[in-house]
């Protein structure tokens, strides 16, 4: 499991099965992020390293420039039941910016000088929407799970349509 760059290994993973749970969420919420991550990567060390076939739960905002979506292809044909869990904020979403702004990556510190216009604004909306779509679809095509998760709903339903293994 490759969490924020840092990886869980045999050795500090909690137990298999519904008992691990807490452990596994105590050792989640112990992560700190920091730096870049090469999403594609991370899928394909967790598949290489498996011992055997299982579900692999992929938690991201999936805005990624590395080739994602083979890495899934990968664990899939490998026997991997896959789940997507896409966590995006509102303003990922539905952007509301506008202007010139210099925005800084969360994850990696750059920095980049933008300027948001409605022209801007519409190219992003397509893109994303676009991407959503990609994943929308391949979780169709695999039987796999795809849950888009905003930041500002109630985990309740986000976890109800995780578990139905929804399709969203």
């Amino acid at each position: 499991m490759l969490v924020g760059g840092e990886g869980l290994t045999r050795e500090n993973l909690p137990s298999r099965g519904r008992g691990g749970l807490p452990g596994l969420l105590r050792a989640l919420d112990a992560i700190a992020p920091r730096g870049g991550t090469d999403l594609a990567k991370g899928i394909e060390t967790v598949v290489r390293r498996s011992a055997r076939p299982g579900m692999l739960v992929v938690i991201s905002d999936f805005l990624d420039p590395g080739n994602v979506l083979g890495a899934l292809d990968r664990a899939a044909q490998g026997g991997h039941d896959v789940a997507l869990l896409q966590v995006v904020a509102p303003d990922e979403v539905e952007p509301t910016l506008e202007g010139d702004f210099e925005l800084e990556d969360a994850e990696t510190g750059q920095r980049v000088e933008v300027t948001l216009d409605a022209s801007a604004i519409e190219a992003y909306v397509l893109r994303f929407a676009g991407l959503c779509e990609e994943l929308r679809g391949w979780a169709r095509r695999r039987r796999g799970t795809y849950v888009r998760a905003r930041t500002d709903e109630p985990v309740e339903g986000v976890v109800r349509r995780f578990v139905a293994r929804a399709v969203d």
